[in-house]
């Protein structure tokens, strides 16, 4: 029979029949022509009325638009999103990209049954392949798999394109998102070409199984899977009533025992990464800080309660077998056998013959934070906090040491046991070579934000968490050229990690969240295409006008001029060593640049850029806590605004760069913090730590005054204006849209929370997008071309702490200062 809805379908079909496809190169028109053979597939669902773009792919990398086609409809999915892939017209061993855009998903659900209404799709699906391999597929499919491989090797194909290694990339993108689907053994292009979502979608692996809804969504929606907000790598988590610092795993990688403060041991089913649950509770009279797993026994470092021995052979069921008081505070716990090595932060380590009981105490030391043992036992490893790193060799007595700058908190050897990954406080991660005890060195320091407190080694990963940062995985395969690849945000303060030997799935607790999965099987982030670390913490950056160059405030190493005109490849140029930078601002003939540092307010000639001098300097304390941390230019290049934390906003003549004066002020409410001027330099927006926005009418530089204010839940951090002058976007810790049409009387019209906490701001040339340096969060980008509904339209996370961003003249790179961690140049539109 006829139906309605097929009725429907067959009008759709009859419209695009008529309207015609192809075009471009030697295309002729075609749609469900019965001459031309149909052998390419657009399909979330099968997908009618999609523009199929087909490009040729240079030796450089450049594309050239060969054909252009469009999907059929029809009134069966078989009839659905099929067209012209030109296979027989291919080049064997040239690429081709295939471009699919738009169109209707008519089973948008993916289980093969048309849907009675289409989905519309407002994104794109893509497809990289080689002539051949595309020739020697019966039905090529461009699938939202296709899409993820391109995505992941974009950069590899805009940036110093190789044909000859290109199919090295592909397959390394490939194999961590199918398996073998046309079972040669192989995973590789042909498996992509092949993936049907309605057969195939058990192969998909890890973080795309999980997540393989919202991949969807995403597609359907315009956003891109590898930086969507809503695909993050965190699967699933479970809160516990305590505050939780310490987790080990289960050999079947089932079960996750967690030390959960004065809420003892959870135990936690860990089976579905999604649905995790505790499914059982040991109290403990203090604090359980640490858990240690042997066989079918927890031992758990219980505070002032010493050492808890818990049966665990039915984790459903747990049951103490007995307490040992060991006179001190436990902290932690290493078992060897039948002995336990205690950290007792009173008295030192510990060693308890499990059989007997007996204690003795094996190091003297009340700086003690953790403990590991060499595979033998004999060689006792102890992250000594201050102490750094201290080893005890129980056969002979002796003792070695060696600091590490700051505060060993945890340890783990190597397997060789020839090097020493220190969890070290606020100075990051600590590699160590104890090859030889009698000369310890220390092979390289990774610095990050944040307190390093947990640390994780599979094979040549090692994985970090840290209070007030995020999980960090480095690869150490080179242990003194350590390279951190990812950093994945984590909700509440993490404590500790335990990774599974597959390294598919790492289990993160934190005060505040519990126990977190955490998809560590894939790790790429493209668009991440270039660091560069600087000596201190980066805070603000501004950029020449023509992009070449950035110019940092490095808190802590002052001022950082990086040469930027090869993204790929950004290099510092020079440098000048104040007391320190904490703002800065470029002249209109960049020939200066203008610093607020601390008590002071510099004036630094950079026309020999390569050695820049202060030639002007104006003390701006105005009172005993009075701190210059915000600076902005006017426009004509004669006055500086200075936002003077504790001293309100300072007017400063520069009109003779070598004898800048002070010549007018205005107190402000709060603690002012940073300075944007209007367009037309007539308006001062002064961001304040404790207060808000201050509106300064700046007409007479020598007599600013408040006009009005904005009222922000926490401190304001940044502003933008947009080039109209009438919007002002505001960093909060959210982002808050603000019409200041009239000055006196702003009016809040939006506000977006951000995940990690903004403090900074850029708009893109056209001021469609802001763009958000959002903390542990990195990079939000948010669609705010209705300012009355601004979206998080993609996340791209960065590897510290996001503090600021500024945008090329174009608009395609956003340079982010990272604290603690320095430069991040990321491609915005690499995916475009």
């Amino acid at each position: 029979m006829f139906t309605f809805k097929k009725l429907s379908v067959f009008f759709f079909g009859l419209m695009v029949l008529m309207s015609g496809c192809g075009g471009g190169g030697d295309s002729s028109e075609v749609s469900t022509s019965q001459t031309v053979s149909l052998t390419g597939v657009v399909q979330l669902g099968r997908i009618a009325g999609a523009t199929v773009e087909i490009y040729r792919v240079e030796k450089d990398g450049n594309l050239t638009l060969m054909w252009t086609e469009t999907t059929t409809t029809g009134n069966s999915l078989e009839e659905i999103g099929n067209f012209n892939a030109h296979k027989e017209e291919l080049e064997d061993e040239t690429y081709y990209l295939y471009r699919a855009i738009g169109g209707q998903d008519w089973d948008a659900d993916d289980d093969g049954v048309m849907d009675s209404n289409p989905v519309k799709n407002r994104g794109t699906l893509r497809l990289i392949a080689k002539g051949k391999d595309i020739k020697g597929a019966d039905i090529i499919r461009i699938t939202y798999v296709s899409e993820i491989v391109y995505e992941k090797t974009a950069r590899y194909l805009k940036y110093s394109f190789n044909p000859a290694t290109f199919e090295q990339k592909l397959n390394e993108a490939i194999e961590p998102v199918i398996g073998d689907i046309n079972g040669d053994g192989v995973v590789d292009t042909k498996d992509v070409i092949g993936f049907n979502p309605v057969e195939n979608k058990d192969s998909l692996k890890g973080l795309y199984a999980y997540k393989l809804k919202e991949i969807i969504n995403a597609i359907h929606s315009g956003a891109y899977v590898l930086n969507s907000p809503d695909i993050n790598h965190l699967l699933g988590s479970v809160d516990t009533p305590g505050y939780p610092r310490s987790v080990v795993i289960s050999p079947d990688g089932n079960i996750a025992y967690v030390a959960d403060g004065i809420e003892g041991l959870q135990v936690i089913d860990i089976s579905d990464p999604l649905n995790p649950f505790i499914i059982a509770t040991v109290g403990t009279t203090d604090s359980a800080n640490a858990v240690f797993l042997s066989g079918d026994t927890v031992y758990i470092a219980a505070g002032y309660s010493g050492l808890q021995i818990v049966d665990v052979s039915q984790p459903e069921n747990p049951q103490v077998i007995r307490s040992i008081d060991i006179q001190g505070y436990a902290m932690d716990v290493f078992v060897k056998g039948d002995t336990a090595y205690v950290v007792d932060t009173v008295n030192g380590i510990k060693k308890i013959d499990l059989i007997n009981s007996q204690i003795t105490t094996l190091y003297n030391s009340n700086l003690s934070k953790g403990v590991t043992l060499s595979a033998d036992g004999n060689i006792v490893y102890v992250a000594d906090g201050s102490n750094g790193l201290t080893i005890i060799n129980q056969s002979t007595s002796q003792t070695y040491s060696i600091k590490t700058g700051s505060t060993a908190t945890s340890v783990v050897l190597s397997p060789d046991e020839t090097i020493a990954y220190i969890a070290n406080g606020a100075g990051g991660l600590a590699i160590i070579d104890i090859s030889d005890p009698d000369n310890l060195s220390i092979l390289s320091i990774v610095k990050f934000r944040g307190i390093a407190r947990g640390v994780y080694l599979v094979d040549n990963t090692v994985y970090v968490t840290s209070e007030g940062s995020n999980l960090k995985i480095i690869n150490v395969s080179d242990p003194a050229n350590p390279v951190i690849i990812s950093s994945i945000f984590t909700p509440g303060i993490p404590q500790d990690v335990a990774v599974l030997p597959d390294k598919k799935l790492a289990f993160v607790v934190g005060y505040n969240a519990g126990l977190q999965v955490i998809d560590v099987s894939d790790l790429v982030n493209p668009q991440i295409i270039a660091s560069l670390d600087t000596p201190g913490s980066a805070d603000e950056l501004v950029l020449s006008a023509d992009g070449s160059k950035a110019y940092v405030a490095d808190v802590g190493s002052g001022l950082q001029i990086i040469d930027i005109s090869d993204p790929l490849n950004p290099e510092i140029i020079s440098s000048l060593d104040t007391e320190n930078v904490y703002s800065l601002a470029l002249s209109p003939d960049e020939k200066k640049v203008y610093v607020a540092s601390g008590f002071y307010f510099h004036v630094i000639d950079i026309a020999y850029i390569k050695i820049p001098r202060i030639i002007g300097s104006v003390e701006t304390k105005t009172n005993s806590n009075s701190t210059a941390l915000g600076v902005a230019l006017s426009t004509d290049g004669q006055t500086a605004y200075v936002a003077n934390y504790g001293g309100g906003l300072l007017s400063i003549d520069v009109s003779e760069p070598t004898n800048p004066q002070i010549i007018g002020s205005v107190g402000t409410s709060g603690n002012a913090f940073k300075v944007t001027l209007s367009p037309d330099g007539s308006i001062a927006y002064v961001c304040e730590k404790s207060n808000g926005l201050q509106i300064v009418d700046i007409f007479y530089p020598s007599l600013p005054r408040i006009i009005s204010s904005v009222e922000t839940d926490k401190s304001t951090l940044d502003a933008a204006v947009s080039i109209s002058g009438e919007i002002i976007y505001i960093a909060d810790g959210r982002l808050k849209i603000v019409d200041v049409s009239d000055p006196l009387n702003p009016r809040v019209v939006s506000t977006v929370d951000t995940p990690g906490g903004a403090n900074g701001i850029a708009l893109s040339p056209d001021e469609s997008i802001a763009y958000v340096a959002d903390g542990r969060s990195g990079l939000q980008v948010i669609d705010v071309s209705d300012p009355a509904n601004p979206r998080i339209i993609a996340t791209i996370p960065t590897h510290g702490y996001a503090q600021e961003v500024a945008l090329s003249p174009d608009g395609s790179m956003a340079y982010i200062a990272e604290s603690g961690f320095g430069l991040q140049i990321i491609d915005v539109v690499l995916f475009k």
